[in-house]
């Protein structure tokens, strides 16, 4: 292992290196100049992964030398869905009968689930306990949340993210039966919009979140909504719903 006085050396061969929640207005240009999408920091506690949230910045973390260091990831490019473009495949409603949405119900056996069912992960214990700290205890507008998907009680899909303001910001999910992380991503969404909430992040660039109706936000567009939609206040969730009739409440009318 080493020193934790010569990690910050080492860790600047990699990524730029910043000390604490005072130098993220800093991580930005940092980016730019480097050509990278991550800063690197040593702090994990609580205090340091809310202000990074609340700076538009994905908390992730590693193992590096045996020392838990906190990855802050800004995207070059975002994937971001805005209320009313949500597309939910035929497939994902049939599939969506019988399920059960619930928001907080039991957030620390969803993130359990997620990191057990990622072995390769950035979901790192101290990462882990400082999310479970935001989720008891909002810390600088930041809440850690969950989204649950049940059949009979049984959880098969659900993801955590964050709230901030009026953006909603996920971080990572799971799915053990067919389709189900379809009927989460869609049942979510509807929740987010009917809440209103000012956008969905989803972060990186992946298919099928272009497929679900996102469109593809460059880092600076990205923040600068960012951080209009924080100082908004935080809409109010619905805490449960059953996804067959969320789903067919939502499309009925448009076929």
């Amino acid at each position: 292992m080493l020193p934790e006085n010569v990690l910050p050396v080492v860790l600047s061969r990699y990524f730029p290196v910043i000390s604490g929640p005072a130098d993220l207005p800093l991580v930005a240009a940092l980016l730019e100049n480097s050509h990278s999408e991550f800063c690197a920091c040593l702090r994990t506690d609580p205090e340091m992964i809310a202000h990074t949230c609340r700076s538009g910045f994905l908390p992730m973390s590693e193992d590096f030398t045996g020392h838990d260091v906190l990855l802050v990831k800004s995207h070059e490019q975002r994937c971001v869905l805005e209320p009313g473009a949500l597309h939910v495949s035929r497939s994902t409603r049939r599939r969506a009968r019988g399920l059960t949405i619930r928001i907080d119900h039991d957030f620390d056996s969803c993130l359990e689930t997620i990191v057990n069912h990622h072995p390769e992960r950035w979901l790192t214990d101290r990462l882990c306990d400082s999310l479970r700290a935001l989720h008891r205890e909002p810390l600088a507008g930041v809440r850690a949340r969950s989204a649950e998907v049940y059949a009979d009680e049984v959880l098969v899909a659900g993801e955590i993210g964050y709230t901030v303001g009026s953006a909603y910001t996920s971080m990572s999910g799971f799915h053990s039966a067919s389709g189900a992380g379809s009927v989460q991503l869609a049942a979510l969404g509807i929740l987010l919009e009917d809440a209103g909430f000012s956008f969905w992040d989803l972060g990186m660039v992946i298919e099928y979140k272009i497929d679900l109706g996102s469109r593809v936000w460059k880092r600076g567009a990205f923040l600068q909504a960012y951080r209009a939609a924080r100082e908004l206040p935080t809409p109010d969730l619905r805490r449960s719903a059953e996804c067959g009739e969320l789903l067919e409440r939502r499309y009925s009318s448009t076929g």
